[in-house]
């Protein structure tokens, strides 16, 4: 390759093998630690991309006594390092696994610091109310005051109320992430396969005027305002002596458990039937159902939203389905928070802040209930830890092994 590049400039290089056989040509980065993204020396080789010249590359650089990176390596390295924290190195993965754009903003914030600055604060306010309240115990010669139990209640309060903010966040993230299971369900012949036609763009779903004619359910992804969304197709209720139509129903009952929204088709025609109301109200408890009155192009009803979490449309000639999807979007991403406060937090996140809230919540109990302040004192520093967690403050080789090894390979 000649002389040392100059470091953090990009310079034109030839690649060359210990034989002088030129490999590719290409620039060259070289950083010297702590100034590159993992805090240690590094070389950045940028090439072709010819699939021949990297495989040649890299058998070079191994003979020279490199080694393939494991998955996640660099990051892992750069939290090591002090580079970042585990919040933001797990952002990395995120980004790099957003399929939506809502998702890839959410998780540039958290790789940006945004996160981990909320969390820091969280810390922060937490470390000085332990300290005080150790303070109180260690040095207070008589009971505490009636102001000084105020003055921690309402700071327990305001740091309570942080946390659950935060975790409004997380959720409203940690749903971009997942995305929302959408299932289409209802009796035969309502036009549930149309809909799910219309929604995914393409004709995915067999639809035909026989009864029955979906037999199991079928699942495709669909993009909808940024939001990822999976939509199940699944067989139609009703009664019937076919083997085959009755395992499909029965799937149906198992598929609709999964789902964060469940659309109940009915066909307008008929109207809303006593049979109706009955699997309407058997529906999964806990589950959002709304009712969605479709071929109204043949009852002559007006689209929209005709109630409280009931719409009319037509898959056929799609009149009410604007309506219909800005609905699904609005479900599937929270309105509760702000979307440029919105983290792409993962469950270990969402389950760190949990504690977090429980260890506040007994904290003020122990306040209000005139406990001694040990107690107020010890749930602070669960309250502590818990957030710690997050940022990787405390943190074993088993999780971070975890995380890491879901990193693409070069990261």
């Amino acid at each position: 390759m000649g002389t040392l590049p100059v470091e953090r400039k990009a310079s034109l290089r030839s690649f060359r093998d210990p034989e002088g056989t030129l490999i590719d040509s290409g620039v060259v980065i070289r950083y010297r630690a702590p100034h590159s993204f993992t805090g240690e020396d590094l070389v950045e080789f940028q090439g072709h991309g010819s699939p021949v010249a990297i495989e040649h590359l890299l058998e070079t650089l191994k003979r020279l006594g490199a080694r393939q990176a494991r998955p996640g390596e660099f990051s892992e390295r750069a939290f090591l390092n002090g580079r970042m924290d585990l919040a933001q190195a797990e952002a990395i993965a995120d980004l790099i696994s957003a399929e939506s754009r809502a998702a890839a903003s959410a998780a540039l914030r958290a790789l940006t610091g945004r996160f981990s600055e909320a969390v820091r604060e969280l810390q922060a306010g937490l470390e000085t109310l332990e300290v005080e309240v150790e303070a109180t115990i260690d040095f207070a010669l008589e009971e505490v005051s009636a102001s000084d139990v105020k003055d921690h209640t309402d700071r327990l309060l305001v740091l309570h109320h942080q946390v659950v903010a935060l975790l409004a966040q997380g959720r409203a993230g940690f749903a971009l992430r997942r995305g929302c299971v959408a299932a289409l369900t209802g009796p035969v012949n309502a036009g549930k396969s149309t809909l799910f036609n219309r929604f995914l763009g393409e004709p995915r779903a067999i639809v035909t005027p026989v009864p029955g004619t979906t037999r199991d359910w079928l699942e495709a992804e669909w993009v909808l305002d940024g939001l990822r969304v999976h939509v199940i197709d699944t067989a139609g209720l009703r009664e019937s002596d076919d083997p085959i139509e009755q395992e499909g129903i029965r799937r149906t009952q198992s598929v609709l458990q999964r789902a964060h929204l469940i659309l109940y088709v009915i066909d307008d025609r008929l109207g809303w039937q006593e049979s109706d109301a009955i699997r309407f109200a058997g529906l999964p408890e806990g589950k959002v159902a709304w009712k969605i009155y479709n071929q109204i192009d043949r009852t002559g009803r007006r689209p929209g939203k005709v109630g409280a979490d009931i719409y009319a449309i037509s898959a056929e000639t799609e009149a009410g389905l604007p309506e219909l999807k800005e609905a699904i979007s609005a479900f599937g991403q929270p309105q509760s928070t702000v979307a440029g406060d919105i983290v792409l937090a993962r469950q270990r996140h969402l389950d760190a802040l949990e504690r977090c809230r429980e260890a506040l919540e007994l904290a003020l109990r122990a306040e209000h209930g005139g406990e001694a302040l040990e107690l107020v004192a010890e749930e602070l520093r669960r309250a502590r830890r818990a957030l710690g967690e997050i940022l990787g403050q405390w943190s074993t080789e088993d999780l971070l092994g975890a995380i890491f090894a879901t990193f693409c390979i070069g990261k």
